[in-house]
């Protein structure tokens, strides 16, 4: 399931979930580690079939004068994996001293390698392959995964602060510690910021802070949400920029989706990229 947790473009997303009262007095508390824990959540992303997802992303970028961007996304979706498709909806904000504030909405449908995008600004559907949309710079690619976030962490369990309510297992990681400029630098290729020039995003980056927390449930180990928030600053050419960034998510119905359908209009109105953008 790992690899067709297909490209959410640019983005990620909203973290709600209920928790026990940890002060309960018949807390059930369980005798596995948090690495036991956080593999046996690995393992079972490995055999999810289905699943719906909410996320978002807060991101604001300074480069110095007035050349600051916010950008705002929130993207809502579902998925099966076998035959793999993929629906999503959800909308992004920029905003910016140079170009004012625009807003955006985008729809995708994936099956297999053929996507599906919608962007209202065209007011049309585009039809290819993952590589045709990274060629006009809508990067969609099967290592966005909404998970793939989560993945990454099992090298820096150990630095989590493990806890347990009666219903699930809580990760909190608090840092600024350099060891994480990796982790960093592989969240800034998910939400597709590029730094140009820099084969290695690690080597230009200082981090100020890294907040990391995820959810896990108790019962089934699914993961039911993460967030992560970082600030940090990226010099390159003796110019430097600040980026601030906070990405949620929150996973529900697992394994419960029988049924995702590509509309006959969205397959007999779409066009090649190139055509939909004019040239």
């Amino acid at each position: 399931m790992k690899k067709w947790f297909i490209a959410l473009i640019t983005i990620l997303l909203l973290l709600l979930v209920a928790c026990a009262d940890p002060e309960s007095s018949d807390k059930v508390e369980s005798e596995l580690s948090a690495d036991e824990v956080y593999e046996k959540s690995m393992e079972q992303l490995d055999t999810l079939e289905s699943a719906a997802f909410n996320m978002k992303l807060d991101q604001t970028m300074d480069i110095g004068g007035d050349e600051k961007v916010t950008t705002i996304a929130d993207v809502t979706g579902e998925i099966i994996e076998d035959p793999f498709i993929m629906h999503q909806d959800g909308s992004i904000t920029m905003e910016s001293e140079a170009v004012g504030k625009m807003e955006i909405n985008i729809e995708m449908y994936a099956q297999d390698n053929v996507v599906y995008v919608y962007e209202d600004m065209f007011n049309n559907w585009m039809k290819g392959t993952m590589d045709d949309l990274g060629d006009i710079g809508l990067e969609i690619g099967d290592k966005q995964s909404p998970f793939s976030h989560i993945e990454e962490l099992d090298q820096y369990i150990d630095d989590f602060t493990f806890e347990q309510t009666n219903d699930t297992f809580d990760f909190t990681l608090e840092t600024d510690h350099e060891k994480f400029k990796e982790l960093i630098a592989e969240e800034l290729q998910n939400i597709q910021m590029k730094v140009d020039g820099s084969e290695d995003v690690s080597d230009i980056i200082d981090i100020d802070t890294l907040h990391v927390a995820f959810t896990i449930d108790k019962e089934t180990f699914n993961m039911l949400s993460f967030t992560i928030n970082f600030d940090i600053s990226i010099t390159e050419n003796n110019e430097t920029a600040t980026v601030e960034s906070v990405i949620e998510a929150e996973f529900s119905d697992f394994n419960t989706i029988d049924e995702i359908t590509i509309p006959e209009e969205v397959i007999d109105e779409a066009v090649a990229p190139n055509d939909a953008f004019g040239f």
